[in-house]
């Protein structure tokens, strides 16, 4: 399980999967010891549709989730290696 407290950088993009799950993402950055570090989240379902309705660029978040790894091929077809945090609980921290 990771814990990650930070601000949320990008606007949360959503798309609704085949199933018809809310499937959300955004990044969202990280300062320990004075070193930022910034993350991919995933939100699905029901925590998804929360983050859209609450969350935007600046919120200020707590996250639990888990570590994954994906490879794809990009547009130039050279494959990446990219990891991210599927999220299991997101609380909201600040008020602007």
């Amino acid at each position: 399980m990771r814990i990650l407290i930070g601000n949320v950088t990008s606007a949360p993009d959503f798309r609704v999967l085949g199933s018809g799950s809310m499937m959300v993402s955004l990044k969202m950055e990280t300062v320990f010891e004075d070193e930022s570090q910034s993350h991919d989240v995933t939100f699905y379902g029901r925590l998804g549709e929360i983050v859209t309705q609450y969350v935007e660029e600046g919120s200020l978040i707590y996250v639990e989730g888990k570590l994954r790894s994906r490879k794809y091929e990009d547009k130039a077809g050279t494959e990446r290696l990219v990891t991210g945090i599927v999220a299991q609980k997101m609380q909201m921290l600040g008020r602007k």
